[in-house]
C-alpha cells in the first residue's frame, strides 16, 4: 500500500508539488524560504508524505467501507456489464475520431 501510493502521487498527483497548479518554488517564495534550502528540501518530503498516507488513508477506507466480492460476482460483473461497456465505449472513440478527422 505504502509503494502503491507513493507511485500513484508521483504519477498522477504532482509528487511534492502541493497542489497541481501551485509548484513547490511558487510555495517557498510565498514562505519566504529562498535563503533556506534544507527547509525547502524538508517542506517537499513533509508535502509527499502527507499526500501518500492521505492515499493510504483513502485506500483504507474504501477498502473497509465497499463489501467484499465473491469470485463468481466479479466474473459476472466483468463479462455482463463491464466486457460490453468497454466495447461500446471503443466503438464510440473509433467513430468520434473517424468522424473529426474528415
Amino acid at each position: 500500500m505504502i509503494v502503491g501510493s507513493g507511485i500513484f502521487m508521483l504519477l498522477f498527483c504532482g509528487g511534492w508539488n502541493p497542489l497541481p497548479w501551485v509548484s513547490l518554488a511558487t510555495l517557498i517564495h510565498w514562505l519566504h524560504l529562498g535563503q533556506l534550502p534544507v527547509v525547502a528540501g524538508i517542506l517537499s518530503v513533509v508535502i509527499f508524505l502527507v499526500k501518500v498516507l492521505a492515499m493510504i488513508f483513502f485506500f483504507m477506507w474504501i477498502r473497509w467501507t465497499v463489501p467484499r466480492f465473491r469470485y463468481d460476482q466479479v466474473m459476472k460483473i466483468g463479462w455482463r456489464f463491464l466486457l460490453p461497456l468497454s466495447i461500446a465505449n471503443l466503438l464510440f472513440y473509433a467513430i468520434a475520431i473517424a468522424i473529426i478527422q474528415k
